[in-house]
This record gives structure tokens, C-alpha cells and sequence, in this order.
């Protein structure tokens, strides 16, 4: 292998790498978000870890907001729009206020249902 060899090689791995940082860094910081606006809104008196051992492992609203956090994060890293012109924070801040909302609404509707 010639330094030539060795110098393709490296930049081809360079560049998925740097793909996959950049995808982590805009996936991940929904879950920030949702963490905070969570605690927050809910559980400013702190977490009830006893709850872990019989609530619903995976909840649909947190995973929508987390898809929706995600999704706008990659759509302002590829330039399709821009709220704060750096995509982690868009994505961290969308995550938190779609699950903020979600969760109102659910709530909400569980309410004004008839039992």
C-alpha cells in the first residue's frame, strides 16, 4: 500500500465517518429535549423511579416527537429551512416542544373523554 493508497483509503473513511457524527449529533438531541421539557412541565419534584417497573417501556408520543425533532434537524442541516442556523439545536428544541404539545393534547383529550 503507497501513501497514495493509504491517503483514498483514509479520506473515504473520513467522510462516513463525518456522516455519522453528523447524523448522531441531529438524532440525539431530541431526546434532550424531550428529557427537559418533561421534567419541566412534569416532574419538577424530581423522577419516581419505582414507576420504571410497571410503566410502558416504549410511549408513541415520545417516540413521534423524538421522529419529529430528528426530521427537522435534517432538514435544517441539509438547508430545506433554518430556525437557529445550527440543526442540533433545532432538532433539540423542536423534540421538546412537539413532545410538550403531544402531551398536552393527550392529556387534554383523556380528560374530556367520558369514563
Amino acid at each position: 500500500m503507497t501513501c497514495a493508497d493509504f491517503g483514498s483509503f483514509a479520506r473515504g473513511r473520513g467522510q462516513a465517518l463525518t456522516g455519522g457524527v453528523l447524523a448522531f449529533g441531529i438524532a440525539a438531541p431530541p431526546v434532550a429535549g424531550i428529557v427537559i421539557a418533561g421534567f419541566v412541565l412534569y416532574r419538577r419534584n424530581g423522577y419516581d423511579t419505582g414507576a420504571l417497573s410497571y410503566g410502558v417501556a416504549v410511549r408513541l408520543p415520545t417516540f413521534v416527537a423524538w421522529a419529529g425533532g430528528s426530521v427537522v434537524g435534517y432538514l435544517t442541516a441539509y438547508g430545506t429551512f433554518s430556525l437557529t442556523r445550527i440543526p442540533s439545536i433545532d432538532s433539540l428544541l423542536c423534540g421538546g416542544l412537539l413532545h410538550a404539545l403531544i402531551t398536552a393534547l393527550a392529556t387534554t383529550a383523556r380528560r374530556e373523554r367520558p369514563a
